[in-house]
């Protein structure tokens, strides 16, 4: 792979060369007695030269540097004489200070570890891009938040901490055990950033007001940077200190609902978003039963999340029992079970056809018994209207009677015995037989009427 190619930037030897130039021609210039300035028109060259440099570092430090204020401008200016002297010190030496790191590809992996320009190294001095600050510490202990923008360091500052202030997203898988002893693999996905709400609002001075794209709250960062502590003899990053306590908190969380729970309700989230929230983790595990049947709408994974986000805040704000710094800003918390082992995939299953088998067995048993009820109801109504029509043609053959008063006396018998015997009969059947006694108590006196009328 090739290198970049290098810019063409104006150093302490183009300045030396103009000059020498320049003084060269102005020695060799005469006046109007053809006489050489020598000497004294080299000075004059070379001083107005010198001068013009020089104001026009000024002009550069004032006008085009991204420092505001008028302190902003001196410090400016003497950042670039410092420059300045700094490369004439290297010629005059002859050293060559490796600038290539200046114009190296940034990474394209994002990583929250950020790399200083090589200007903070011989310079005390240089520019973070826009979604970076740092603190300074001088001697032993932080001063100052600096950044984004252009930085100049003080006199014995140095550059502790970079923090990208960007949202940062953190993943770790864990093992943990189910309530009925099954161990599952899931994943717990934290999100989060520096804190940026707060009265303390900070303002770089090299960047305008209102243009900051990430703003932050200074004191966050000291409080990021005095939580960032050594694990194993090294220095641990600031973004790995909640996965894993989030990750801890899900192993405790997973130990109190049972595969099928958390199965059912995870299949239940996926379809739709829009259903209603679930209840809480804790009380409604208390109704869970074998199908899985419970919580609905977004899932348990969900509320398992909605868990962890809360518990990890109040390890925030624990006071003396403070185990995760103030300065990080959690968003969201997301929870995802892994693909199940093959030997637990062949248990759910066999356990599935065991219950499927048994609820065939219990719709073909329901069936069974309906068409028996059935067929018994349609023989018992067969009989009863056999009974009916063999009281009809006796009382005809005895005389003595109209078919209608027959007829009405059968059925009522008929009805009276359906009641007293309870004979296979539906309930609502049952409750129509005041209804039927009555248009039967009614009939016959209108029968009666009619006849009396007659007589």
């Amino acid at each position: 792979m090739e290198d970049q190619e290098r810019r063409f930037i104006p150093g302490p030897g183009i300045l030396l060369l103009t000059i020498t130039l320049l003084g060269v021609i102005g020695a060799m210039l005469r006046d109007y007695n053809d006489v050489r300035f020598g000497l004294f028109g080299a000075i004059i060259w070379g001083g107005a030269t010198l001068s013009a440099f020089v104001l026009g570092t000024a002009y550069l430090s004032r006008r085009l540097l991204p420092i505001q204020s008028d302190p902003g401008w001196s410090g400016g200016f003497r950042l670039l004489w410092k420059n300045y002297l700094l490369r004439l010190y290297d010629v005059l030496h002859g050293r060559q200070r490796d600038l290539r790191a200046r114009y190296s590809p940034k990474p394209k992996r994002r990583s929250s570890v950020s790399v200083l320009p090589p200007s903070f190294s011989y310079l005390n001095a240089g520019y973070l891009p826009a979604h970076e600050a740092a603190v300074v510490a001088a001697g032993n202990a932080f001063s100052r938040v600096v950044g984004p923008g252009m930085v100049i360091l003080r006199e014995g500052e140095t550059i502790a901490q970079v923090f990208d202030l960007r949202p940062q997203s953190r993943s770790e898988s864990v093992h943990a055990t189910t309530r009925d002893g099954i161990v599952i693999e899931a994943t717990v996905t934290v999100n989060f950033q520096v804190r940026q709400s707060g009265d303390d609002s900070y303002s770089p001075e090299s960047v305008e007001p209102g243009a900051v794209p990430y703003p932050y709250v200074p004191n966050a960062l000291l409080q990021l940077a005095y939580s960032t502590g050594a694990v194993d003899g090294k220095k641990s990053d600031w973004a790995e200190q909640v996965a894993p306590q989030a990750a801890a908190l899900l192993i405790s969380q997973i130990s109190e609902f049972t595969l099928d729970r958390l199965l059912k309700n995870d299949e239940d989230a996926r379809p739709s978003a829009t259903k209603g929230s679930g209840n809480d983790a804790q009380s409604g595990d208390s109704k869970s039963n074998d199908d899985g049947a419970g919580q609905s709408g977004l899932g348990l994974l969900k509320t398992i999340g909605d868990n962890i986000l809360r518990d990890l805040k109040a390890r925030q704000d624990g006071g003396s029992q403070q185990v995760l710094s103030k300065g990080l800003e959690i968003t969201n918390v997301e929870v995802v079970l892994s693909e199940l082992p093959p030997e637990i995939m062949a248990w759910r299953l066999a356990a599935w056809q065991i219950k499927r088998q048994a609820r065939i067995a219990r719709e073909a048993g329901g069936n069974e018994a309906s068409r028996l009820y059935q067929q018994a109801r349609a023989r018992a109504q067969a009989d009863n209207v056999e009974d009916i029509l063999r009281g009809i043609d006796a009382m005809q053959q005895q005389g003595g009677a109209t078919l209608h008063e027959i007829v009405v006396s059968q059925v009522e018998a008929r009805a009276q015995e359906i009641s007293s015997t309870h004979t296979i009969m539906t309930n609502p059947t049952q409750s129509a037989l005041p209804i039927l006694a009555n248009e039967v108590v009614s009939e016959l006196r209108s029968v009666s009427t009619m006849r009396a009328g007659e007589d």
